[in-house]
């Protein structure tokens, strides 16, 4: 974090020093805007650049003796140091307490002034100019602009008191946005507050604007003496506005004289050409460098002593060829050999893994391993029937626990078994390599990836990770990937090929399943390919052959050995797994026709009873229905205009002894017997209908 604030404030005295001795002073002021925008976000941002230089120097052999004998102290001092280092010291506490004041301050700060300016926009009186609002203050004040809003005095305006060339200076600042430049070197500011440079650098940037402001005016034929004259008249006043353009801002004998300036387009061209090495050489100075050492190999002598001494030292033979990365917290990268590496830092390697001791299993063991529901087996590297272990001599044995997630079909078992013959266990002593590859690269990185060391048991599982914050890259062929610690790189990510070529039975090639070519075009099809690939280190490439073409294997490989692709896996056709059987169709539902009865049919309601309905609703709508008894039935009432109304439980209207008002209608007979009906009616039915109470009921029904 501190070399960011060197770099960055280096670079912006840099740009700030230039842009004072050859640019504040040439009438060139659009060029001159943009340059000090540009610088100012060049300066914070080249910092967080990196640029990589390559360093050739000669590998040397040195002889390194590390004792093993105290391999626990030296291991316990690092977890020490490692404990203290990690406790945040008092000076760190009390700077950060300090920038959080000032952050703080110029934050408030920026949100009053924003506050005060928004304030006097909303309280005053706002009239539309052009392009602008002009903001009408009641106070004495000087013309002034922020955003959109030129801010006025409200007694000169209504006096017609301000001249023309006023409003087209400050219209000036509107159009051309100069508020937005003032509220980023604002916000700069605030974040680095503690950095006066910024303060200079605002300066500048309005004197700029005011530059840019009278370019404006005198454009629009105005005559330089009197509009001189009229800002040494209104040279006076001030506001406590900091983020708005104001006329009187450094009327200065350098301002009028740049009204009379004149700047030839050669001369522009050519001071505006010096600041591109200028910045290229910014770029050089301040951005982040990280040294790469590429090792060249150098004759050296080998005598017997010297590999004598070698033998002696397992993780010195087992690092010999291990090209070391170290990455810091902020991207730096440094490459190491063994030879290179520190005392703490090959105290913190991973031990090379030990040879494979004859482990033979008991008669116990034997019989347990008969059990088919428990046990799979493999001897010497092959799946077999568990009751074939007693036709073979076993003299060494590796079991490990599979959890029920990681079982399948094939091997349902709790237990994996593998067993060897004592041919089989010197074939897999042979195996055992005692040196890692050339290619290999060890990436250790700090800060968030590194493993923090802590206090643990010796020999716990946690404590054999903790000691191992680094991961292995492998770059040549074979299985070299696995044979170092390996733990920041996903599986997905090391089992991704670059690049894959398949080689078919006529000599055909075909490259990444598309592009079919021969050999002679090969190469041309493998840098098309490898060129849209974005990282250039550590490319992967794989090669599946037919038996028939494998002579053209050697070929291949060294067109991506050209194209720079060292890590190749080469696979004959017939030792490539099948791909998985595709999943089962899915079944289709089988759908049955089922009869859905038909609903029954709703009840017959003859017109005597829907009138009878039709009548209660009319009576009773808006009422509070009641109950009362008669003749020892439950019987409903409601009282409206004065009168009350009775209905039993069938909905017909009743008297007060329970008689039905009118007697309910006959039931209905046939269309012959209609006339019939129609001149027999009882003498009830005439009573009922001359009753008071039924032409009571024919009132509510007309007026409904």
């Amino acid at each position: 974090m501190i070399s960011y604030l060197i770099n960055s404030t280096l670079c912006l005295s840099l740009l700030l020093v230039v842009y004072k001795a050859l640019l504040e002073r040439e009438r060139m002021y659009v060029f001159n805007r943009y340059y000090l925008l540009f610088g100012l976000c060049f300066s914070f941002a080249v910092p967080l650049i990196t640029i990589e230089t390559i360093v050739e120097i000669p590998m040397t052999e040195q002889l390194t003796t590390v004792d093993f004998s105290n391999i626990n102290t030296v291991a316990g001092e690092t977890l020490e140091n490692t404990e203290e280092v990690s406790a945040i010291p008092a000076w760190f506490i009390v700077a950060l307490s300090l920038y959080a004041i000032g952050y703080l301050l110029f934050f408030f700060r920026f949100l009053q002034n924003i506050y005060k300016i928004f304030y006097k926009i909303i309280k005053s009186v706002r009239v539309r100019y052009k392009l602008a609002s002009l903001v009408l203050l009641k106070e004495d004040v000087l013309p002034h602009t922020f955003l959109h809003y030129i801010f006025l005095k409200k007694e000169a305006y209504d006096t017609d008191n301000i001249a023309e060339d006023l409003y087209t200076h400050e219209l000036a600042h509107v159009t051309q946005k100069h508020t937005l430049d003032i509220i980023l070197i604002e916000l700069i500011q605030i974040v680095f507050w503690f950095n006066p440079l910024l303060f200079f650098y605002k300066k500048a940037i309005q004197l700029n604007h005011e530059f840019l402001a009278d370019a404006a005016v005198l454009q629009s034929n105005t005559e330089v003496p009197a509009y001189q004259h009229l800002l040494l008249a209104n040279a006076h006043g001030n506001h406590d506005l900091r983020l708005a353009s104001n006329l009187n801002f450094s009327v200065t004998k350098k301002r009028l004289k740049m009204m009379t300036k004149h700047t030839t387009r050669r001369r522009a061209w050519l001071l505006a050409s010096l600041t591109i090495p200028i910045f290229t050489a910014a770029l050089f100075l301040f951005s982040t460098k990280v040294i790469a050492q590429k090792t060249i190999p150098a004759t050296t002598a080998k005598n017997t002593s010297i590999q004598t001494t070698t033998q002696k030292d397992p993780i010195a033979a087992y690092y010999k060829h291990v090209t070391f990365v170290f990455e810091d917290v902020n991207g730096k990268k440094t490459k190491k050999t063994y030879a290179e590496l520190t005392t703490t830092e090959k105290a913190r390697l991973v031990p090379p893994p030990p040879k494979p001791t004859a482990n033979q299993p008991t008669k116990e063991q034997l019989s347990d391993w008969q059990n088919e529901q428990k046990f799979a087996i493999w001897i010497d590297g092959k799946v077999v029937n568990n009751s074939e272990i007693t036709k073979h001599d076993i003299v060494h044995y590796q079991q490990s626990f599979v959890y029920k997630n990681a079982r399948s079909k094939r091997f349902p078992q709790s237990y994996q078994t593998h067993l060897y013959t004592a041919k089989g266990f010197q074939a897999l002593q042979q195996k055992h390599k005692t040196t890692l590859g050339k290619n290999t690269i060890v990436h250790i990185k700090e800060g968030n990836h590194q493993v923090r060391l802590k206090k643990k048991k010796v020999g716990t599982t946690e404590e054999s990770k903790e000691k191992q914050p680094f991961y292995v890259k492998s770059t040549g062929k074979g299985p070299q990937a696995t044979e170092a610690p390996f733990f920041f790189e996903t599986k997905k990510n090391r089992d991704k090929k670059d690049i894959v070529i398949l080689i078919n039975k006529k000599g055909t090639f075909l490259v990444n399943y598309k592009k079919k070519c021969d050999l002679n075009n090969l190469d041309r099809h493998v840098k098309s390919v490898l060129g849209n690939i974005l990282h250039k280190r550590a490319r992967r490439g794989l090669i599946i052959y037919d038996s028939a073409q494998k002579a053209l294997v050697a070929d291949v490989e060294r067109i991506l050995k050209n194209n720079k692709v060292y890590n190749i896996e080469v696979l004959d056709s017939k030792d490539v797994p099948p791909p998985p059987p595709p999943p089962p169709a899915p079944k289709k539902p089988q759908i049955k026709e089922v009869e859905i009865p038909a609903p029954p049919a709703p009840p017959i309601v003859s017109k005597e009873e829907k009138k009878r309905l039709e009548i209660m609703h009319k009576i009773v709508k808006g009422r509070k229905l009641q109950t009362m008894m008669i003749n020892g039935k439950e019987h409903y009432y409601v009282e409206k205009n004065g009168r009350t109304y009775i209905f039993n439980k069938d909905s017909y209207m009743v008297d007060k002894e329970g008689k039905p008002l009118p007697p309910p209608p006959p039931p209905y007979k046939e269309k012959a017997k209609k006339k019939e009906l129609k001149a027999k009616k009882t003498k009830e039915e005439k009573a009922a209908k001359q009753s008071a109470e039924w032409k009571e009921v024919e009132k509510i029904l007309d007026k409904s």
